[in-house]
């Protein structure tokens, strides 16, 4: 019978706490209001028109390491970094993408190196962006 209440006793205590925890979130849920009035900071009353619109590009463009001739370790293969002339390749075409993506109102670039081991040019450099944002 000590047995029976020795590992009951820890389950019960867990489940209890469960309860408790659920509850408390149910019970405390915020439930903001349904439309909030803000101010606005601009004097102008003028509003844009329905059909505007932005443009947003979001790329990965892998460290500039990623492409067709690739072997990278993580993908089952051995390279930890391409080498010069496969990396300035894939920058190029890197480039030359982003440039036929000029159109965009926001180009965002993920995993673009800067300084990093692996990374043989400096992409922030070419690319001219550095990672605030402000052109180089």
């Amino acid at each position: 019978m000590n047995i029976f209440w020795l590992l009951f006793t820890p389950a019960l205590v867990y489940g209890l706490y469960v309860v408790a925890v659920l509850a408390y979130g149910t019970l405390n849920d915020y439930q903001p209001d349904e439309a909030i009035e803000l101010e606005s900071l601009n004097s102008s009353r003028e509003t844009p028109p329905d059909s505007s619109s932005l443009s947003f590009v979001i790329w990965n463009i892998g460290y500039g390491g990623l492409g067709a001739k690739s072997d990278f370790f993580l993908d089952g293969g051995i390279q930890v970094r391409p080498d010069k002339e496969t990396s300035e390749a894939y920058l190029n075409g890197i480039l030359r993408t982003v440039e036929s993506l000029s159109s965009a109102d926001f180009l965002l670039l993920q995993e673009v190196d800067v300084k990093a081991k692996r990374d043989i040019i400096q992409q922030c450099e070419v690319t001219g962006v550095r990672r605030d944002g402000d052109k180089v």
